[in-house]
């Protein structure tokens, strides 16, 4: 979703970008979660990713593979320590759960802003 005003709540368009932060294989989540809970815990592992990638580089697990773990921790804390296991050495706590909260909120607004957009019509242009 694209907010276009800085004054205005109004949502001025809907964009939809397939990232390389894309879960290729859903099964072993959804064999653990069900309905939203799956997807929302999908939604939360794309948005973190970005930030475990960073920190661990070429040893940081696929994105299926976090998510997939993401989804067999059962509770919000647990999940939060398994997150937490991917602070960089030298990341002061503060530090890592400020890029921590900053990944989920953006998430958050962006759910926010996209649930509540009506389209008024269909982009005929071309997708790039």
């Amino acid at each position: 979703a694209l907010h276009l005003d800085a004054v205005s709540n109004n949502v001025g368009a809907l964009a939809l970008f397939e990232g390389f932060n894309v879960i290729r294989n859903m099964k072993p989540i959804l064999e653990i979660l069900e309905g939203e809970t799956a997807y929302d815990t999908c939604q939360a592992a794309m948005a973190m990713y970005p930030i475990i990638a960073d920190s661990m580089g070429a040893k940081a697990p696929s994105l299926d593979e976090f998510a997939t773990q993401l989804a067999s921790i059962s509770g919000f804390d647990g999940q939060l320590d398994y997150v937490s296991s991917f602070k960089p050495d030298g990341t002061s706590d503060a530090e890592w759960d400020i890029q921590v909260d900053t990944a989920l909120s953006r998430l958050g607004f962006y759910k926010t802003v996209s649930d509540g957009y009506v389209p008024s019509d269909i982009f005929p242009g071309q997708t790039l």
